[in-house]
């Protein structure tokens, strides 16, 4: 499938009044891509394909989800410098847990990203002040020509 400005572009030679053949050839693309966009019935998806509608399952991570997120938590306490990262959290849980913790490394990562993801998306900056708090002013400078004098 080819990006929007593509298919505009193919649209727009088109009315244009060029042929088939040489928008296929100026733009590189199959003859039946231009057959194909130029179809007035043709619409331009609008959905984004492959989403999931729900998350995949990971039972081998459920059993370790509430540690990490644990973990995580009594990191945000401790200094930036201290704080354990996706990896070394995976060789924790190798160490504490041995055998028991079957699960990879990458899965360990990947929901440490979602988590830390979650925490990035929920952080605001509110912007309600109240009456006369705040207010935008510029109290700048100007030269001006008014009426033929400078001011």
């Amino acid at each position: 499938m080819h990006d929007v400005p593509d298919i505009h572009s193919i649209r727009t030679l088109y009315r244009l009044g060029y042929s088939k053949r040489q928008i296929a050839r100026t733009l590189r693309v199959s003859r039946k891509t231009v057959d194909k966009y130029t179809d007035p019935e043709y619409v331009v998806p609008s959905e984004v394909r492959m989403n999931l509608r729900s998350p995949r399952p990971a039972p081998k991570m459920d059993r370790w989800k509430a540690v990490i997120a644990q973990w995580l938590a009594e990191d945000a306490q401790r200094p930036r410098k201290q704080r354990r990262t996706a990896r070394k959290m995976y060789q924790d849980l190798v160490a504490t847990y041995g055998e028991a913790f079957d699960a990879s490394e990458m899965s360990v990562r990947r929901y440490v990203a979602q988590l830390k993801g979650q925490a990035a998306r929920e952080a605001y900056v509110p912007l309600e002040f109240g009456l006369g708090e705040m207010m935008p002013a510029d109290f700048g400078h100007a030269l001006v020509v008014l009426g033929g004098g400078r001011r």
